[in-house]
């Protein structure tokens, strides 16, 4: 007899909060890059942090800190599946969540040095590449339910998108068009 858990065909001895854990990795990925996205434009252009009030110089420093942050994770990207082999599942979650967290938390404290705001999305980077690399799926999953699983892993960056997009809704609302 097949184990189920949420319409799954699940490996002997997974639980529900390893099937929990599939969305909410995604959840907590996509919550880091899309509130961290625009709430850097927000951050430069504010007059109490970067203050940076010229369109076209906004664009060109959001740009360089996008761009170092993909090089240096794109660079760092081959390493990152081996990190799923040498540490604990649990713990590399744990990790790269709270990383994610920590460095929603610290990167208004990072003004007026760019250097530091850059080194924050470099940072999250490198968490969200590793939790994209997440083999919880083929862990706990049986190969007849694999498509189900990843719908249900999109599903929690679908949470992610629909708060982010509340949360942005919510701080433009007030903007002038």
């Amino acid at each position: 007899m097949n184990k189920r858990i949420c319409g799954l065909d699940v490996k002997k001895a997974t639980t529900c909060s390893n099937i929990a854990s599939i969305p909410l990795v995604y959840l907590t990925l996509g919550t880091g890059i899309l509130f961290f996205n625009p709430n850097v434009v927000f951050l430069l252009r504010d007059p109490r942090y970067f203050d940076i009030t010229d369109s076209t110089e906004l664009n060109k420093v959001n740009s360089n800190i996008l761009s170092y942050s993909l090089i240096v994770s794109m660079c760092l990207t081959p390493l990152m599946g081996q990190l799923w082999e040498i540490i604990d599942r649990k713990v590399l979650v744990i990790v790269c969540a709270g990383s994610i967290a920590l460095v929603m938390l610290v990167t208004p404290m990072t003004s007026p040095s760019i250097a530091g705001l850059t080194t924050c999305r470099v940072i999250l980077n490198i968490m969200v590449n590793i939790l994209h690399g997440s083999p919880l799926i083929p862990d706990y999953v049986k190969k007849e339910s694999r498509g189900k699983a990843v719908v249900i892993q999109v599903m929690g960056y679908i949470v992610a998108e629909i708060l982010a997009a509340a949360v942005l809704l919510n701080l433009t609302s007030s903007l002038d068009p």
